[in-house]
């Protein structure tokens, strides 16, 4: 794993070496709606793990998905259009449950205000959804137990995060993509929250994940959204080492 010898922004340093945990975050009030509103666009991520998604988990027009920590919504809209699948999205924050509610209200998707911790649906999922969210479990273990819970006997879980195991060239890279000083503060916070992938699999246990890291799309999700790639210039897609993607199946 690469140190760096000072990756910082508003006063937080990047300490890859640990895990340095932040508090299990509900977005609020004027924050909510900045995040919610953010200037660092992410739609051409959101539709690149859609489609990864519907490819590992196999997912069909009849399939029941839930995620967790959506957010403002927009990768269950993409989803939604790859796959036409019947989905529910929670987030614990009112205001981003607003949010999602109104820019996709044209679309059957249900939102509603839920944590993992206390989340409805025990055992009614066919498949479970976690972008960009995983690193802000205290417990790790306990959260991927939550999750299984939700899934049906078979069901399985997909999770898209962070990665300590970063190349540091790829931290700065992204870095300096974006825009807010605020928000790199935020990416820098989240990546020291996050896990290696060591770290995960223990926290897994027993249960049985596959773990794809470093990150790679499938030739067929690239090709399908090429135009929007070759506009794109951050090319999040290329930082393999940044992401790592995990999928739990429920025995």
């Amino acid at each position: 794993m690469n140190t760096p010898t000072s990756v910082s922004a508003e006063g937080f340093t990047l300490q890859l070496s640990r895990r340095v945990l932040e508090p299990e975050e509900v977005i609020s009030g004027e924050e909510a709606k900045a995040y919610a509103n953010r200037r660092d666009n992410r739609t051409l991520s959101s539709k690149l793990i859609a489609t990864d998604i519907a490819e590992k988990l196999m997912l069909t027009p009849t399939s029941n998905v839930l995620e967790v920590a959506c957010g403002p919504g927009q990768l269950a809209y993409e989803l939604w259009k790859v796959v036409g699948c019947s989905i529910t999205a929670t987030d614990g924050s009112p205001e981003l449950i607003e949010a999602a509610t109104e820019r996709y209200k044209q679309t059957p998707i249900r939102f509603s205000t839920e944590n993992l911790h206390s989340h409805t649906g025990k055992g009614e999922y066919d498949a479970l959804v976690c972008k960009d969210s995983f690193h802000h479990f205290f417990d790790s273990e306990k959260a991927v137990a939550e999750m299984l819970s939700l899934v049906k006997p078979g069901g399985k879980i997909y999770i898209f995060d962070l990665c300590r195991n970063v190349r540091i060239e790829e931290v700065e890279y992204r870095l300096s993509s974006i825009q807010a000083s605020h928000e790199q503060m935020r990416f820098l916070r989240s990546l020291n929250a996050s896990l290696t992938v060591q770290e995960f699999e223990e926290a897994c246990g027993t249960s049985k994940v596959s773990v794809f890291y470093p990150l790679g799309f499938s030739e067929e999700n690239l090709k399908v959204h090429e135009t929007e790639i070759e506009a794109d210039a951050v090319k999040e897609f290329k930082l393999s080492s940044l992401f790592s993607v995990y999928v739990i199946e429920k025995i």
